[in-house]
């Protein structure tokens, strides 16, 4: 098996979107099963494509290797997962998630400082925070030790 790693953050956000898909698109039972083996042994191995044989999909989907392939297709075509079927007996397909766009803070463009730039200034407590403080130090002192 094949197919580079990446971190889990990256993996499961195309997860959820092909999920997504695949009910926007009313997929059957049989293509819903076959897209939950895809997620199985790409995302949850933190991989976004990987080869495997159909067989092992298929047993993982529980239905017979004609009807997983006659999934992955139909959920290829809707545009849910990446499919490539390996040519000749006992290769390997490929199989993946096509990348989601990023949303919200992912997409959001990462607070780089200006080189050279000072460091932000440390902020003191305000000057009323400050007395009050003090003020609450003298009256533990009274309490404590009898004295002011």
């Amino acid at each position: 098996m094949g197919g580079e790693r990446i971190s889990y953050r990256l993996a499961a956000s195309p997860a959820r979107e092909a999920f997504r898909r695949a009910r926007d698109a009313g997929c059957s039972l049989e293509e819903h099963v076959t897209l939950e083996a895809v997620v199985s042994l790409t995302a949850l191995y933190s991989k976004s494509i990987d080869e495997v044989a159909v067989a092992v999909i298929a047993e993982m989907a529980r239905l017979h290797p004609k009807n997983t392939t006659r999934a992955l297709r139909r959920l290829r075509d809707l545009g849910v997962i990446f499919y490539e079927p390996g040519v000749g007996r006992g290769k390997l397909s490929r199989i993946g998630l096509p990348s989601a766009p990023e949303k919200g803070a992912a997409a959001a463009p990462l607070y780089e400082p200006e080189k050279g730039a000072d460091s932000d200034p440390k902020r003191e407590p305000s000057t009323r925070a400050r007395v009050y403080r003090e003020d609450y130090r003298e009256e533990l002192r009274e309490d404590i030790y009898g004295y002011g």
